[in-house]
Parts: structure tokens; sequence; C-alpha cells
């Protein structure tokens, strides 16, 4: 046990352990497998690209870097270090390939209950029935996200949707969505080493009402989905016709975890705690 007094050292020490029991205490779910926030004083974006950073492969003109930081104020959702304006990752349109890049998750093949959320926002209209932009779950490494399923945001004859492309078959949800709007993404995963697999996914705005236990019904499922060896998250966007593609899009927060608390509202990380006990001390000096 901690006896606190008072002073200087002690004082912090006291501070920092009250703080980073709370947090133990208040949370119970572990670390999350991803949080990823495009920041390039971490990644070592160099001139705005992805490819080359010490985590993402893909072609440079694939997917890059942006100023842009996507916000999703909400009771439900906690921006943590996503909130220090750190930027996006922008996946450009006006090219007939599929372009995107992936980035390392897990040293081992990731199977059973899983979750993942992200923010998105898309800002070039997909072309209708023949592009969308894409989230996906595979090892692959390269530019192209692989032959697993694909989710994001597709264009159904002029209507913005959740989409899925599955086994060369595009499936569209029933929300209606819009151009430059940030919409939380939140999936759900099943993965079965002996698939297939089954995916759920949620698309909320900031006026929609959510928690992680009241998600509501999904948006889009899919239960014959194929994830299959997951050690790498993919994002950009797929062209799966010819002609150029015009999708634009920006990512922002992205995270993988093991429920939906984790992925909506994770642990504050050592930096926040520490920045809670220095307020503490600060105002222990006010006091």
């Amino acid at each position: 046990m901690l006896r606190c007094y008072n002073r200087t050292v002690r004082g912090l020490a006291c501070s920092l352990f009250a703080v980073a029991s709370l947090g133990v205490v208040s949370s119970g779910h572990a670390a999350l497998l991803l949080e990823e926030n495009f920041d390039p004083d971490i990644l070592g974006i160099d001139s705005g690209n992805m490819a080359g950073s010490p985590h993402w492969s893909g072609g440079t003109n694939r997917l890059q870097y942006d100023s842009i930081n996507l916000a999703f104020d909400h009771a439900s959702y906690a921006e943590l270090s996503n909130a220090n304006d750190t930027g996006s990752a922008r996946s450009l349109g006006g090219n007939a390939d599929t372009r995107g890049a992936s980035r390392f998750v897990s040293d081992t093949v990731l199977t059973g209950d899983l979750w993942f959320s992200a923010l998105h926002q898309l800002t070039g209209n997909p072309r209708a029935n023949e592009e969308l932009t894409v989230i996906s779950f595979s090892s692959v490494t390269g530019f192209t996200p692989g032959s697993n399923t694909l989710f994001g945001i597709g264009n159904d004859e002029g209507t913005l949707k959740p989409a899925a492309r599955n086994g060369g078959m595009t499936t569209f949800g029933e929300k209606t969505l819009a151009l430059n709007t940030t919409y939380l993404i939140v999936a759900n995963v099943v993965i079965d080493s002996d698939g297939p697999d089954t995916l759920n996914v949620w698309y909320f705005d900031e006026d929609d009402s959510f928690s992680a236990g009241t998600l509501g019904t999904a948006h889009l499922t899919l239960m014959d989905a194929d994830f299959s060896d997951f050690t790498r998250v993919w994002i950009g966007r797929a062209v799966y016709t010819s002609g150029n593609g015009t999708a634009g899009s920006l990512f922002d927060a992205l995270r993988v975890g093991t429920s939906a608390e984790q992925v909506l509202i994770p642990e504050p990380t050592s930096a926040a705690l520490l920045g809670m006990a220095a307020g503490i001390m600060l105002l222990r000096r006010r006091s």
C-alpha cells in the first residue's frame, strides 16, 4: 500500500498511483491490438507518402498522409490521442487502379471474435456499382487488398450506402450516406478457422444514438465473409470494372480490439495518465 503524505516527489507518485489505479479499475479490458492515428512524427512519413514508413506498405501514390484530422463528437466514443490534430490517411481517386496500403497488426494469424473502428469520410463520389472505399483484413503487404472480403462505402445506382465486396459480388446496406461527412465505422468480425466468417458493420454519424452495449441492428451483414490469414489491416479504394475510379476518401483513428467497448472507448494511454497526474499536481499547488 502506498501512503500519501504530501510534498513534491511523494505527491507526484501518489497522484500517478491514484490515476493509474482509476484507469485499471474503470476500464476492465486489455490493450488494443492496433491504434493508428496517422501521426507523421511517429510514422516518419516522407513528403506525405505512407509507403516506406515503419508500419505501412504499398505504392507511394496509393495512400498519403493528410493534415486534415477527422473528429467525431459523441458521448460513446473517446477521441483520446486522435484529438491532437495528428492528421489522417487520404486515398486518392482519378485512376483505374485499386489504391491503398496495409499495416501490420499481429505476428500470428488472428481468429475468433474481433472488433474494428475507424473514422471515415468520403470526399469524392464512387462510380455507381463499380467502386468502393475499402477496409479489409488479410496478410497482404502490397497495394492491392487481395481476395478477402472488402467493406466500406459504395454507390448503389446514385445513392451512397454501406457496401461490401465478397466473392465477386457487391452487397449494399440500407442506410443512406453522404459526401464530406465523417462516419464512425464499427465492425465485428467473427473469424472461424474452418470458415466461413461473419461480418457485421455499423455506420454512425454524430447525431446517431448508440453505445458500445447497444449498437442496434447492423447496417451491413455478411454471413459468408472471408478474412483468412488476418495479420494486417488494409485501407484504400477498389475499382472492380474498367475505367478510372473517382472515390477519394479520408481514414483516421483505426482501432482493432476484442470488444466493442475497446474500439469505442479504449483505455487511456500512459501519456494520458501522466497528463491527468500533472493536472492533479497543479490543482494541489493552487489549493
